[in-house]
């Protein structure tokens, strides 16, 4: 079983390996569209298959921070696969998937310590699905951040040569909503968890601590980003900024009731 999951992780990080070639390299014999879609198929259920049976294993949870890296690099993997179908040369694609190649390997040096094995599936999921959201909203801040110094770029009379390969500001700002959505279906499915939880153990339908109230902060702020954005055209700098405040509610959520207690309160 060890050798399996080595060997899945292996596939994983050589499809990043391929993958980065094809997106920085167009003569490259992967560049075209069916190979491309091969690939990340072939590394979205490798490394999926290499960390799902560790996360739901009866013997316990397998976590820790080699897992997380992986799992944030596997989530990213499938945005920019549903990316390519609207663009076939995502802005992240050329960057991620190098950095991915050494957090698929991650885990086969750095094995993450197995958890209490009493976890209800239930709160696996919340935990999983909460990890996820927090990554899908990073990777949204990624992207508002270079959109504006894009759009910062364009405002000057000569712009950088850094920017002069990337997409515009158009298909920048398209590629933003569609990450948002998916940090708002995760954000949404973690609170719906977390509520189960609370009535799975008898607690309150909602515990109003601060871990809760700035997790629904962060939720309301993308819910109106995307509504602002159908109703009200709001988009470009204005999105993005609020994308970044939206995020650090986000953080104060996961950070935890302490820190925010003893720093931001007193």
């Amino acid at each position: 079983m060890e050798q399996f999951y080595v060997l899945l992780l292996l596939i994983a990080s050589f499809g990043y390996v391929f993958l980065g070639v094809s997106f920085n390299s167009h003569s490259s014999f992967v560049s075209n569209g069916v190979a491309r879609h091969l690939l990340f198929a072939l590394t979205v259920i490798s490394l999926g298959g290499a960390l799902l049976p560790g996360w739901f294993s009866s013997s316990g949870m397998q976590f820790g921070f080699a897992t997380a890296i992986a799992w944030m690099f596997w989530l990213a993997s499938i945005l920019i696969w549903i990316e390519v179908f609207f663009a076939p040369e995502p802005l992240s694609a050329r960057y991620i998937f190098f950095p991915a190649v050494l957090a698929a390997l991650l885990p086969i040096f750095v094995p993450s310590p197995t958890l209490n094995s009493n976890l209800s599936f239930l709160f696996r999921c919340h935990i999983l699905v909460a990890m996820l959201a927090y990554s899908s909203f990073a990777l949204a801040v990624a992207h508002g951040s270079i959109m504006m110094a894009h759009e910062a770029s364009l405002r000057k009379l000569k712009q950088k040569e850094i920017f002069s390969s990337m997409p515009s500001l158009l298909e920048m700002d398209a590629s933003l909503v569609r990450v948002l959505f998916v940090s708002f279906i995760l954000i949404s499915a973690t609170l719906a968890s977390g509520i189960a939880i609370n009535n799975e153990i008898g607690k309150n339908f909602l515990e109003f601590d601060h871990k809760t109230l700035f997790a629904f902060a962060a939720w309301i702020v993308v819910l109106a980003l995307l509504t602002g954005r159908i109703y009200f055209g709001w988009r470009g700098r204005f999105a993005a900024r609020w994308t970044i405040v939206g995020f650090v509610f986000l953080v104060l959520a996961y950070i935890g009731t302490k820190f925010v207690v003893e720093l931001l309160i007193n």
